[in-house]
């Protein structure tokens, strides 16, 4: 292979991979990888773990650790190869500091890769660590990353706090999802309190957010009223909230009248409230006559809505409303269910 490389024949990462792995021993597969004219820059994230599982399988019985240990040694593979190769977050992070050490280089990407693994309660003290150490900071895509992954306010705010110290801008997005992530009102109004107090006004997003833990349909037409104070426009899902405030149909029918006048498209987002809503059969099947006029989407929590609003139909009756929907329904579990029902249909021989 060495002889083919010198001839300036590139070999791929195919032919690389089965080289390593007929090697007999980790020891010798290291020393092929150490051979510049082999050109292992075709290397893969793919491989490099077929590599380190490989070690384990030896007679000498390397750990995954002691194969990070040697790997690191190897000039032709990348950061991102050597951090990404293990799922485990304390590995990650040793082979971090190691590369810090050696001065190897790393980017951004490369530290997504740890902290993709680190706990969100870690992102703090580590971002800490690499800034006030190496002068190294966490990337807005790292941010944005984990605060995809929190599920409560606390998780939120603390990855806020370590974006904050390191000098990221934060925007209104992010408490946006705070106050989503909150347990109740109390909670999320706190969270728009701390917004203010960081010199952030709260945006449609927050409201709407804000309004997913309102239950009165008092508090919530005075939570929209201050939004449009603000200079603040409705959306749909604010429109939405409003609905499942509503406690009668009529009510919910007026504000889903207003929505279409001030110009918001009625959407499966604003018909499922409304549909949950509907007093009798004639209304329901009238909204959802609507509905596949407009084409609007039917999505799952619609479908599950007419389901439940069919529930006290006789399976004669459920089959001809089934059937008026089976076309639009988009959710495979929903649609199985529809086809549950042809076969019940045509078990009692009706």
């Amino acid at each position: 292979m060495s002889d083919i490389a010198a001839d300036g024949r590139l070999l791929g990462e195919l032919v690389i991979e089965r080289l390593l792995s007929s090697a007999p021993s980790f020891e010798l597969a290291l020393k092929m990888m150490r051979q510049p004219e082999l050109a292992l820059e075709v290397v893969t994230d793919v491989t490099l773990s077929k590599v380190i599982r490989m070690a384990r399988s030896f007679d000498d019985a390397l750990s995954t650790f002691e194969a990070f240990e040697h790997l690191i040694e190897v000039p032709v593979l990348s950061a991102r190869s050597l951090l990404r190769s293990s799922h485990d977050h304390y590995k990650r992070r040793y082979v971090l500091f190691r590369m810090i050490e050696d001065e190897i280089p790393i980017k951004s990407k490369d530290l997504l890769s740890v902290y993709k693994t680190s706990p969100i309660s870690e992102f703090s003290s580590l971002s800490s660590i690499l800034l006030e150490k190496y002068s190294i900071r966490p990337s807005l895509s790292v941010v944005n990353y984990l605060i995809g992954r929190c599920r409560t306010a606390n998780e939120v705010k603390s990855v806020i706090a370590a974006a904050r110290n390191a000098d990221i801008s934060i925007d209104a997005r992010y408490y946006a999802r705070a106050v989503n992530c909150s347990r109740d009102f109390d909670e999320a109004n706190g969270i728009i309190s701390d917004m203010k107090k960081d010199g952030l006004l709260p945006t449609a997003a927050v409201f709407d957010a804000l309004l997913r833990h309102v239950v009165t349909r008092e508090l919530a037409v005075s939570i929209v009223s201050h939004m449009r104070d603000l200079g603040i426009h409705p959306t749909e899902h604010t429109y939405a909230s409003l609905l499942e405030a509503e406690p009668h149909y009529a009510g919910a029918r007026a504000l889903f009248d207003e929505a279409s006048v001030t110009g918001i498209t009625a959407t499966s987002v604003i018909y499922r409230p409304l549909i949950a809503k509907s007093p009798d059969d004639p209304t329901l099947w009238s909204l959802v006559d609507m509905m596949q006029s407009s084409d609007v989407t039917f999505s799952s929590a619609i479908c599950k809505s007419i389901i439940r609003k069919c529930a006290t139909y006789s399976i004669e009756k459920m089959l001809v409303r089934l059937m008026q929907v089976k076309r639009t329904i988009s959710d495979d579990k929903l649609a199985a269910f529809a086809d549950h029902v042809l076969r019940e249909r045509s078990r009692i021989g009706a």
